[in-house]
């Protein structure tokens, strides 16, 4: 069964026919007695690289059908990951350029795999920037480092092989939430600060919003990683109001900054581990791997999780071959058939696990085959950690 998580970019639905709910009816066609339905196409800048993730239990490659609004564009998609059990699961991986050709367009997708077919809703491709610059728009972002934690915690993403997921909402934040906690200790005829600290915040309202990007904008607000402009927050409580009487809600985050950078502190942000916490997943990338090599070092506690290569743009041959192991011109990780890169294929990715030593680091060697060839090589390292 091909399913697409709440939280993907862009939300999906599988139009079964069945009595309609918000998961198998679109919502411009789900009628909700005598409420309005307000127009709603989710809004995205002009050359926006749009991030996709499916889920399945098949190992078929699903394809996505570009619409705008006759059929434009199919990809295939790419499989990044499979966790084979009981329940085996596939995530195949699609990247969307919103270039000039879907400019001023209205934009639907499908994915497809054997009999499943999921439908999205529908996007807007516009240039924002005026938008986003004058504070009509807020851009979200979001990621997760409890990957090896449940399916609630993931939302049934596998975040160790896709970056940063974004959106676009319609909000307002000038009313002030800051947070200050300030522990005091009182004497007979005095009283001193033991401890304090001051976390500004905002309360974040949406404007009329569908109800699945209500779901959206709370699912990646409860992630590890949320930013708003660039800027991450921690969402204390949220609350869902409907619009009028419209179908559509408006809903309200209430927001403090996860870092505070002061006079007394600098360089913190989510490029950096937090205090007694390791980072889930180190990417490790060499965008100019030549016939010359690569040595990469598996960083303690760590183990080799996956692989992702493509061609530079300067390279010369149609095809080249790369080869990954543990010892100098070794391929035991990766071999030259495996490897075989052909100029036109987009990532190429191969999920690899591989430990040598979880108390020490270790090196990893990488090999390209072909004359003139220049790679682009992202090596994943994931997190050992203790039960």
């Amino acid at each position: 069964m091909l399913t697409s998580s709440f939280i993907n970019s862009v939300d999906f639905k599988d139009l079964d026919e069945g009595l309609p709910t918000n998961e198998n009816t679109l919502y411009a066609d789900r009628v909700q007695g005598l409420r309005k339905i307000l127009c709603y196409n989710q809004r995205y800048n002009l050359n926006d690289i749009i991030l996709l993730q499916f889920t399945s239990d098949s190992a078929t490659i699903p394809s996505l059908k570009i619409y705008i609004p006759a059929l434009n564009d199919t990809i295939s998609g790419t499989l990044v990951s499979s966790y084979i059990g009981d329940d085996t699961r596939y995530f195949y991986n699609f990247e969307v350029t919103l270039n000039n050709d879907y400019h001023e367009q209205i934009i639907t997708f499908t994915c497809e795999q054997g009999s499943d077919l999921l439908t999205s809703e529908p996007i807007e491709c516009t240039d924002i920037s005026d938008e986003l610059n004058k504070g009509f728009l807020r851009k979200i972002e979001y990621n997760n480092l409890d990957r090896n934690n449940s399916d609630l915690t993931n939302y049934w993403i596998d975040w160790s092989v896709i970056g940063n997921m974004f959106f676009y909402v319609e909000c307002v934040d000038v009313d002030p939430n800051d947070n200050k906690k300030v522990e005091i200790l009182e004497g007979s005829q005095s009283q001193s600060i033991i401890s304090s600290n001051l976390f500004p915040g905002k309360n974040f309202k949406t404007g009329a919003i569908p109800d699945y990007l209500d779901l959206k904008l709370k699912g990646a607000s409860s992630l590890d990683i949320f930013l708003i402009n660039s800027i991450q927050y921690i969402c204390k409580s949220e609350d869902t109001e409907l619009f009028g009487k419209t179908t559509s809600y408006q809903t309200s985050l209430s927001l403090t900054k996860k870092y505070v950078v002061g006079l007394n502190v600098d360089d913190i942000g989510i490029t950096l581990t937090e205090e007694g916490t390791e980072m889930a997943i180190i990417p490790k990338r060499n965008t100019g791997v030549t016939t010359a090599g690569w040595q990469v070092e598996n960083p303690d506690g760590y183990m080799l999780h996956s692989i992702f290569i493509k061609h530079e743009t300067g390279s010369t041959p149609v095809s080249a071959s790369v080869t990954i192991g543990t010892t100098i011109g070794g391929d035991e990780l990766l071999d030259s058939v495996q490897g075989t890169i052909s100029k036109t294929d987009p990532w190429k990715s191969f999920s690899r696990h591989y430990l040598s030593d979880p108390d020490a680091a270790s090196d990893i060697y990488v090999n390209v085959i072909g004359t003139g060839a220049i790679m682009d090589i992202i090596i994943n390292f994931d997190t050992v950690t203790e039960s």
